[in-house]
């Protein structure tokens, strides 16, 4: 009984001599399964963030172009996706568009002049589930605004008032021909609502051909946009600035109102001129000055001369 008592005490000696000395029994720091927990940590949630993220990217998207009515999207493609989904935000919500397995999509329908905010997802199934990436950034278009009518022009003798249905804009851009030559913008009319302008110091009996376009401003960018040209086949509009009355041309005249052809036959008869005019009587008192040679004629001497003469019908 003495010696177990004994070699008790010896055995607890030990143990404090070993814990006072620093030669201690190894702690669970080294050895024990509280360090292998903190270090596994980290792992441990770099796999949910894998998994959160599907290993997809969100998809890169490139410039957009539009249209009147239309937008056109394009983005590159993200590795391990098998298609993707579009969205445009309406309201506080994001609705789908579309969902394709290719890199572009055209929405068609829009409204002419308007903001839209768009985004793309990338997905990829997996043993018979979807999973989904993060969306692209908020990519925001602007339809262009739609080329504005003419309406009917007024003229003067010097100057012409140039009319035209208005459309969602901020602003319209005028450009005009004199005789066929080449297009010079002539104004830029400030405002949607604005469908007239006036063209003081013209040519009379000039004529004057004119195109118009509507202009904005992008919404991500506030870059200019305009509306395609008024093209020459439905909207270019012409105009001749109303001379005064008697006024001659050697000009062809045809299909412009207001203008009398005055055709005239001349020829020397020994000693004076004959004439042969197939126009009104006041026609060929103006057309005269232009026609008949303010000169004896020779013999035999003989011609044609058509000249155009305003307001004598």
């Amino acid at each position: 009984m003495k010696r177990t008592i004994k070699n008790t005490i010896a055995v607890i000696g030990a143990i404090a001599m070993f814990s006072t000395t620093g030669a201690m029994l190894p702690s669970a720091e080294v050895y024990g399964a509280p360090a292998k927990a903190e270090e596994a940590a980290p792992a441990q949630t770099a796999a949910v963030l894998v998994e959160a993220n599907n290993g997809l990217n969100p998809p890169a998207l490139r410039e957009y172009k539009v249209t009147v009515n239309s937008a056109t999207h394009s983005w590159k493609p993200v590795s391990g996706a098998i298609g993707y989904r579009i969205y445009r935000k309406v309201g506080s919500n994001w609705v789908k568009v579309k969902t394709l397995s290719g890199t572009s999509y055209t929405e068609k329908g829009l409204a002419p002049y308007s903001s839209y905010q768009y985004k793309v997802k990338a997905y990829k199934k997996k043993s018979g589930k979807t999973f989904w990436g993060k969306a692209s950034r908020v990519q925001t278009v602007t339809t262009l605004p739609e080329a504005p009518k003419f309406k009917a022009f007024s003229s003067t003798k010097d100057s012409i008032r140039v009319n035209w249905q208005g459309v969602k804009c901020d602003g319209y851009q005028l450009y005009m021909s004199e005789n066929g030559g080449a297009y010079t913008k002539v104004a830029t009319v400030k405002g949607a609502s604005v469908g007239t302008y006036k063209i003081k110091n013209l040519k009379s009996g000039t004529k004057y051909t004119f195109k118009l376009r509507a202009y904005g401003r992008r919404a991500d960018t506030n870059g200019v946009i305009t509306s395609a040209m008024i093209k020459k086949s439905k909207s270019t509009q012409s105009s001749v600035v109303k001379p005064e009355y008697g006024t001659v041309t050697y000009e062809d005249m045809s299909g412009v109102s207001g203008w009398e052809k005055c055709s005239v036959a001349v020829s020397w008869e020994g000693d004076h001129w004959s004439i042969l005019t197939f126009a009104s009587d006041e026609a060929l008192k103006f057309a005269k000055p232009y026609i008949i040679p303010d000169r004896d004629g020779k013999d035999g001497e003989n011609f044609c001369v058509t000249v155009w003469v305003y307001g004598t019908l």
